[in-house]
């Protein structure tokens, strides 16, 4: 039994290392309402975020749930304290309510952070 009880502190500590060296984004907000925009006008969101670790991030993919949405991914590493965005353009030719998701990969300590985007694009005139 205290061989077991040995074996499970020593897993429980190699797991609380490998977390310890690795980064942490933080994300100023994970979501943006365009409100309600017209129809074929610039619907651009940006998601600025700082790597607030020691360690550097790398940034593995951003993916969308529609191509209607492209992201444009930031360069794959961020340096600890270091700032950047990603810029993620809508379709608004595409009339209705929006109500989006992105999915931002990395290797940090949080490795999927979810960006939102909503509103409303109106029937053109």
């Amino acid at each position: 039994m205290a061989i077991r009880l040995f074996i499970f502190f020593i897993l429980v500590g190699f797991n609380f290392i490998s977390a310890q060296n690795k980064g942490e984004l933080k994300f100023e907000n994970t979501s943006f309402d365009f409100g309600q925009i017209a129809y074929k006008s610039e619907a651009k969101a940006v998601f600025n975020f700082k790597n607030v670790s020691q360690f550097p991030v790398n940034i593995k993919r951003v993916s969308s749930t529609c191509g209607c949405t492209v992201p444009k991914e930031p360069k794959s590493t961020i340096n600890p304290g270091e700032t950047s965005e990603i810029i993620v353009l809508y379709d608004s030719t595409r009339v209705g309510p929006i109500r989006k998701t992105l999915t931002v990969y990395s290797d940090a300590v949080n490795a999927m952070i979810t960006l939102k985007i909503i509103g409303e694009v109106l029937p053109k005139q």
